[in-house]
C-alpha cells in the first residue's frame, strides 16, 4: 500500500483517534460541524447526481420481489431527510463497499434504503446464527449468507465460492471491519471481487448531505494499489456519522492533516 494510503496515526503530531466523543463536550450534531471544517475538498463526483430509484434498476440486478415493503421503506427514509442518489450497473453479481462505517445508526438508514430499492444484498455472517428453524427463516431472509469464520483462508475462499456456485449474487462488504478506528481496510473484498471476476460498487453514506449514493462501479485490475487509490478518492468529502472514528485511509485522503 501506498505512503499516503497506509501511513499510520502514530506518525503525525496529533492522533485523530484521540478526537472521541469522550473527549470534548459537542452533542452528535455539533461533532459532525466539529470536524467538517476539516473537509477542504467537496465530495467528489464518482456518480451520477440524480435519485435513484427501484423503477431504475436494470433486469439483471438481483431483487428481493418486495411489493408493499419498497414504498414504506422509502417513506421512511424520507421522513428522515436521507436521499438515494446514482446508479448501479446491470449485472447479475458485485461487491458493494459499505463505507464509512462509524456507527450503528448506519444499518438504521442502510437497510430500508436496500428494502427501498428492493436491491437482493447477501452479507456474511456466522454460521452459529443458523442454528435453530426459527433463526435461520429470519436470517435468510435478512439475506445472510453463513460462513464458517474460525479460518480467515477458508472464508475468503468459501466467499469466492458462493460466487462461482450461485447465478446472481450482490455481496456487501465493509473493507474497515469495526465502527471504531481502523489503520487500514482489509482487502479480502479486492481479492474476492478480482477472484469472481465482478466489478466493485463503492457505496458512500454522507452525513453532510444525508446522500447514500451508489458510485461508478470499479473493474479489478492486477494492480491493488492504483484500484485502491481510485476507491479510496470517491470517498473524498464524505462525512461520517462520527468522523473521528473513520479509518486511516480515509483521513489520509481526506486529507485530515493537511
Amino acid at each position: 500500500m501506498s505512503e499516503s494510503i497506509a501511513s499510520n496515526s502514530h506518525d503525525h503530531d496529533h492522533d485523530y483517534r484521540h478526537h472521541s466523543s469522550h473527549d470534548h463536550d459537542h452533542s452528535q450534531d455539533d461533532g459532525l460541524a466539529y470536524f467538517a471544517h476539516k473537509y477542504v475538498v467537496p465530495p467528489a463526483k464518482y456518480y451520477i447526481d440524480k435519485v435513484l430509484k427501484r423503477q431504475d434498476l436494470g433486469d439483471n440486478i438481483p431483487k428481493r420481489g418486495g411489493v408493499i415493503t419498497p414504498p414504506i421503506a422509502s417513506a421512511f427514509l424520507k421522513a428522515l431527510g436521507w436521499t438515494i442518489k446514482g446508479d448501479i450497473p446491470n449485472v447479475k453479481k458485485a461487491v458493494f463497499l459499505a463505507l464509512p462505517h462509524t456507527s450503528y445508526w448506519d444499518g438504521v438508514y442502510a437497510i430500508p434504503c436496500i428494502i427501498a430499492l428492493d436491491l437482493d444484498v447477501k452479507v456474511l455472517g456466522k454460521q452459529s446464527l443458523f442454528k435453530n428453524f426459527a433463526s435461520k427463516a429470519f436470517f435468510d431472509w435478512v439475506g445472510v449468507i453463513p460462513i464458517d469464520r474460525a479460518n480467515k483462508g477458508s472464508v475468503l475462499k468459501a466467499t469466492i465460492d458462493k460466487f462461482n456456485e450461485r447465478t446472481s449474487l450482490f455481496l456487501g462488504l465493509s473493507p474497515e471491519g469495526t465502527r471504531s478506528y481502523a489503520e487500514k481496510w482489509k482487502s479480502g473484498f479486492y481479492h474476492i471481487a478480482r477472484a469472481a471476476d465482478v466489478p466493485i460498487v463503492p457505496v458512500a453514506m454522507d452525513y453532510a448531505t444525508r446522500e447514500i449514493r451508489f458510485m461508478h462501479k470499479v473493474e479489478p485490475t492486477d494492480n491493488y494499489e492504483a484500484d485502491l487509490a481510485r476507491i479510496l478518492n470517491m470517498y473524498r468529502g464524505v462525512l461520517p456519522k462520527h468522523p473521528e472514528n473513520m479509518s486511516q485511509p480515509l483521513q489520509d485522503v481526506n486529507g485530515i492533516y493537511d
